[in-house]
């Protein structure tokens, strides 16, 4: 008796552990044992095209998660007068996506990293007047 290997999103089977298949000599019951693994894929950082990393500010390292863990996004502090905000390169297929992270999915994700120049509301320049020039000043550059 042979027991084929499912698939199943997420999970890889395990052909090394797993007992698929076996001879049924007497009347006994026969227990066919198929294991399985989570898949492992990476989460990666990348800067956003076009935008400069801030002095003092690093990207993650790559790293592996589990199919299914919760995945907080950990970025650095943005240097001051930037923010820092993110994007997933491809979101299809990611589960329970929100500000702070999201469900490993089944592939590697790709993270861009965006720092933007906090605005600064234009002060006005404190300058002093100038005097109004008078006819003697006048005179006197004659």
């Amino acid at each position: 008796m042979k027991g084929e290997p499912k698939t199943y999103t997420g999970y890889k089977y395990i052909a090394n552990k797993s007992t698929s298949s076996a001879t049924i000599e007497t009347e006994n019951d026969l227990v066919l044992k198929l294991y399985y693994d989570r898949i492992r894929s990476d989460v990666s950082y990348h800067l956003k095209e076009d935008t400069d990393l801030p002095t003092g500010s690093i990207l993650p390292v790559t790293t592996s998660h589990e199919f299914g863990e919760s995945i907080s996004v950990q970025l650095s502090e943005a240097p001051e007068g930037y923010t820092v905000n993110w994007t997933l390169a491809d979101a299809e297929g990611i589960e329970d996506l929100d500000s702070h992270g999201f469900t490993m999915p089944a592939k590697s994700v790709t993270i861009i990293i965006e720092f933007t120049a906090d605005s600064v509301e234009p002060t006005p320049d404190t300058v002093a007047p100038t005097p109004n020039p008078t006819m003697d000043d006048a005179a006197q550059h004659i």
